[in-house]
């Protein structure tokens, strides 16, 4: 994360996302450590409720900002569509849905070209998501359909689970969610690595080999 400075500039307040000199400043140190160690994907991580403060309005001129610095330092974005409905709807309902995917809309419209692969949602096997979980892969599904009208390139991906939730990942595949790639965030208490190798492969095999982020 190019932007989440775990200081006063983000973590702390609630990944707040400020464009004081001070806060560009870390962000920019943040993407020349990062350049220089090779990385070349960072996860920008998106806020529906900032993009959209208010029905009709949208202000993208802190994801303008991040994209900036990302490019200066040849990162790429994988553009996380996050767990912020826009705060003015209520949330897990059908309006609520439309506005996150509305949203989501103009942003790839904005950043055609420039985002290419987009994360749906933050963690939904766990508590990010509270609620009806068969909602997850309706929502994925409505975000597919704006994404691909955008740019048919677009990559959509889904599940974006804490761990390897095989549970919640067989559930979305039985409702036929449409997607192009799984991610993960394989968090586990021992890293053992033949371990890890068969959770992936578990994985991959129910998804019919769909490529992992």
């Amino acid at each position: 994360y190019i932007h989440r400075s775990e200081d006063r500039y983000a973590y702390f307040s609630g990944y707040a996302s400020p464009t004081n000199a001070a806060a560009l400043a870390e962000m920019e140190k943040r993407a020349a450590l990062a350049r220089a160690a090779g990385i070349k994907w960072d996860r920008a991580e998106f806020k529906p409720s900032q993009a959209n403060p208010a029905k009709g309005r949208y202000d993208f001129s802190y994801y303008d900002r991040l994209f900036e610095i990302a490019d200066r330092n040849g990162i790429s974005c994988l553009g996380l569509w996050s767990h912020y409905f826009p705060s003015y709807d209520k949330h897990y309902t059908q309006e609520c849905y439309d506005d996150y995917v509305d949203t989501l809309h103009v942003a790839a419209a904005r950043y055609r070209g420039r985002i290419t692969a987009w994360e749906i949602w933050n963690e939904p096997n766990i508590s990010f998501w509270t609620g009806p979980k068969e909602d997850y892969p309706k929502l994925v599904d409505a975000c597919w359909d704006v994404l691909k009208a955008s740019d048919p390139t677009n990559r959509v991906v889904a599940f974006s689970m804490a761990g390897l939730g095989t549970d919640f990942i067989d559930m979305c595949l039985g409702k036929g969610v449409k997607f192009d790639d799984i991610s993960i965030h394989p968090y586990r208490a021992e890293p053992d690595e033949r371990t890890f190798l068969a959770d992936l492969a578990s994985i991959t095999n129910r998804s019919r080999g769909t490529p992992l982020w």
